[in-house]
């Protein structure tokens, strides 16, 4: 269902130019604009994901990450394809049910994702706002999202609720 890519075939296919590792320092936490991906897959529908950065995970541990159904927090910089800023969440974070709300890109794009993950989303209409876009939030019509997303809590965890838009 998935297409993993590697960064080796995406560099041979020109998708991926001289880009700095995500893990420098020097990038902002939620632009990753210029940041090599360490994984890619693409969705049968088109959408892309992107791992960015991987949080610690405690060895041994068998952590599914985020599911279905979970209270999910985050960080999150929202961006039409020509790089038009619609929304951010960086200030504070966001909360939110996985699979309840926000767009159908997020279901499969979060879901995995565990505490300190970072990831970009590219978003087809189709799993995003669609055929009306989302007027309030100045998304034009069959528009494609970029979403830069840092996963910074999930159902369970007694961080989940606090500071929460």
């Amino acid at each position: 269902t998935f297409t993993k890519i590697s960064n080796e075939n995406q560099e041979k296919a020109g998708q991926i130019s001289q880009l700095p590792d995500v893990n420098s320092g020097d990038n902002n936490p939620l632009d990753h604009s210029a940041a090599r991906p360490l994984h890619v897959e693409v969705c049968p529908k088109g959408m892309v994901i992107e791992y960015l950065f991987y949080g610690k995970v405690e060895e041994g541990s068998d952590d599914p990450g985020a599911a279905l159904g979970n209270k999910i927090t985050i960080m999150c910089s929202c961006k039409l394809k020509d790089g038009t800023v619609y929304e951010e969440f960086v200030e504070a974070p966001y909360g939110f049910i996985l699979g309840k709300d926000g767009v159908k890109g997020w279901e499969v794009g979060i879901k995995g994702m565990r505490v300190g993950d970072k990831r970009r989303l590219t978003i087809p209409p189709s799993m995003g706002y669609g055929e009306g876009g989302n007027p309030n939030k100045k998304v034009p019509p069959d528009s494609w999202l970029i979403h830069d997303i840092e996963l910074i809590a999930y159902s369970g965890m007694s961080e989940a609720d606090e500071n929460v838009k």
